[in-house]
């Protein structure tokens, strides 16, 4: 009787064993450049870079809890921190929109003003007279007022005034700037602060480093914040930080001011308002620019057009957002 439950076993030839090996090594190598190429791209847009601001600038960046003298940031590009940018570009233009006023003052950067004055540039009521109330209609008016308070300010923080394009010197032109956004009191001699938003640029090692955070200065606390270093480009086309990064547009209906160089921006239709150009982590203005913007002899735009390639986070703010 013959037993037909019987099953032949037969294993891998040599010739198969050598090609299922290569096969196995043809994959594995690809795979580990692969993830070679992955690890070598995630650090060139994720790297971390310690900069040595000093004690003193680190708090008056993020608050007496930063006693370090050391700050760490992402390098540009960095899509993390955009998203931080976003969230806070988002809530800027939610909160000017239940504010009663919004007023953008340029300023030194925030490393260049003495520690003893910080506190009094997040004021979180300002003393107003009613005579006063009837000027305030532009930002240069809400200077004036806030120097009153402490006649530091004036010659520590927002030395010089600008009708629509900053007209600080040197590295500080229209670089850093305090935009205020102002509610209702109670108390008709006062104005009330909600909050406060700072952008600051400033040269640092080898680039520049950008921050821009949300102030309430009822608490003096940070409630959003993020920033980013430039490094700089070695090739001789490399960019340029974005001066300004802030423009003011008046409202074409008003006859206060009649000079020339400043009738263009006379373009609202009937609210002023301000064109703002946040930092962005994802971009390095200070690299090469793969774009020139073609200048129109005598157009406004001429003034700011070079920051739609360097950012892509625009804002735009009403002076008057209840109006």
């Amino acid at each position: 009787m013959h037993n037909h439950n019987k099953t032949t076993q037969q294993g891998w030839t040599f010739v198969e064993m050598l090609v299922a090996v290569a096969i196995s090594a043809a994959a594995l190598g690809a795979g580990a450049l692969a993830i070679a190429s992955i690890s070598a791209n995630a650090k060139r847009a994720s790297s971390l870079i310690t900069l040595n601001v000093g004690s003193s600038t680190h708090q008056k960046l993020y608050g007496p809890s930063r006693t370090t003298a050391e700050l760490r940031t992402w390098m540009a590009p960095n899509y993390g921190s955009l998203i931080k940018a976003q969230e806070i570009r988002e809530n800027m233009v939610e909160d000017a929109r239940r504010a009663s006023a919004v007023f953008c003052l340029q300023r030194r950067n925030i490393a260049a003003i003495n520690d003893a004055v910080v506190p009094a540039m997040r004021p979180s009521q300002i003393p107003i007279t009613a005579a006063e109330q009837m000027g305030l209609d532009n930002h240069n008016a809400f200077r004036d007022l806030i120097i009153k308070t402490n006649g530091s300010l004036g010659s520590e923080v927002f030395t010089a005034g600008y009708e629509h394009l900053p007209s600080l010197s040197g590295s500080e032109i229209g670089t850093s700037w305090s935009i205020y956004m102002l509610g209702m009191t109670t108390n008709e001699l006062r104005i009330a602060v909600q909050y406060i938003y700072e952008i600051d640029y400033f040269a640092i090692g080898d680039g520049h480093f950008a921050s821009v955070r949300k102030f309430n200065p009822n608490s003096s606390a940070v409630e959003q914040a993020y920033d980013v270093y430039y490094e700089n480009e070695t090739d001789p086309l490399k960019g340029q930080p974005m001066k300004p990064n802030l423009v003011a547009f008046e409202s074409s209906a008003r006859r206060a001011t009649a000079n020339a160089s400043v009738q263009k921006f006379k373009v609202a239709v009937s609210n002023p308002f301000y064109l703002i150009w946040l930092p962005d982590p994802s971009i390095n203005p200070l690299q090469k620019l793969r774009f020139l913007p073609t200048a129109t002899t005598g157009a406004v735009r001429e003034e700011y057009m070079h920051n739609g390639i360097r950012t892509s986070l625009p804002v735009v703010l009403p002076m008057f957002p209840s109006m």
